[in-house]
């Protein structure tokens, strides 16, 4: 719903949805078997894209290792293709399931670069 919608959707990760509403919907997230996901029905879409934020933020550790920091800060001082070449290197290291979040989160928000709103 948010790539349907939210693509035209001015600030979409930048404006902050209904608070109450926002915690509600984490709540019953929590709650819900997920393949019953009707609830979403008539949730607007900045109360969505907030979902995803906190989703991010309460994870126990951040999709880019700690680790690699300073890696990622130093290859952002290379030239193009050294600095393409380094963040593959650096993104191959990282574990499965933080390679798959990343990748989709990267997916997803290419979208909005391609259509701004």
């Amino acid at each position: 719903k948010i790539e349907n919608i939210g693509i035209l959707t001015e600030g979409i990760y930048r404006k902050t949805g209904n608070i109450k509403k926002i915690k509600e919907l984490y709540e019953t997230l929590n709650n819900i078997d997920n393949s019953d996901l009707t609830c979403l029905n008539n949730i607007s879409v900045h109360v969505l894209s907030n979902i995803v934020k906190y989703f991010f933020r309460e994870l126990p550790h951040s999709p880019i290792p700690e680790d690699y920091f300073t890696d990622i800060i130093n290859a952002t001082t290379l030239k193009p293709i050294d600095m393409a070449l380094k963040f593959w290197w650096i993104i191959s290291a990282f574990s499965f399931i933080n390679r798959s979040i990343l990748d989709k989160m990267a997916l997803h928000l290419a979208k909005y670069f391609i259509h701004p709103y």
